[in-house]
């Protein structure tokens, strides 16, 4: 009697399971055949406040419109310098970011980005809001599973309350398009965790990256 009992339940948990197996089974296979769809991945980080002297200390905006720093902000950052006949930052420049993890040269591959928009705040000022569409990639990671990527990157500034110091958001966005049936599957069950993984600009650095100059004395703006 008391086998009867524990076999019930075992039972049910057993074609619980089963169907629950054959449910995902079939959302994966539908979504195999499912056409491509767009994807979007947004994220926002506040950087450190600037007070004092430091307050004058150059900006985020100096490094984001800096190719030579951008391997100090890039996850997997090794090199970054122009491939296109423009050697600025500007619309159709195209600029190649060497990425490699560290202490394995053996994993490097090279990333090649359009440039397809820039903002500034006025035209005396640095960028302010780059976005950057992927064109290449050595590895084909990023090329086999999505088409049409591209990276925004904006640093924003927020007045607070009469003599409080500046706030300032940096925002990273990325578009893109699924070009494989793994990224239509993964994108599907945990889009934020996959896009995070091929989102490389780190906000983080970037948002900390002015009191690096600070401390460092080495910037050099490339735009005058």
């Amino acid at each position: 009697m008391k086998s009867l009992i524990l076999k019930k339940p075992l039972t049910a948990l057993i074609l619980a399971s089963g169907l629950l197996s054959i449910a995902f089974t079939t959302y994966c296979v539908a979504l195999v055949f499912r056409p491509d769809y767009e994807v979007t991945f947004e994220r926002l980080v506040n950087a450190p406040k600037a007070k004092g002297p430091e307050a004058e200390a150059p900006r985020i905006e100096n490094a984001l419109s800096d190719i030579q720093t951008w391997p100090k902000w890039f996850h997997l950052g090794k090199s970054a310098k122009f491939v296109s006949p423009s050697k600025i930052l500007e619309k159709g420049a195209i600029v190649e970011l060497g990425l490699e993890p560290k202490d394995k040269p053996y994993r490097h591959f090279d990333l090649r980005a359009e440039v397809v928009s820039i903002e500034r705040e006025s035209e005396k000022h640095e960028i302010n809001k780059l976005t950057l569409l992927i064109i290449s990639d050595s590895s084909h990671k990023l090329t086999r599973l999505f088409d049409e990527m591209t990276w925004t990157l904006e640093v924003k500034h927020e007045q607070g309350a009469p003599h409080e110091a500046l706030r300032t958001w940096v925002v990273g966005q990325l578009k893109a398009k699924t070009h494989h049936y793994k990224s239509r599957i993964l994108c599907a069950i945990a889009s934020r965790v996959v896009l995070n993984q091929v989102f490389y600009p780190d906000l983080i650095e970037l948002s900390q990256f002015t009191q690096h100059l600070r401390q460092k004395k080495t910037f050099v703006p490339l735009l005058q």
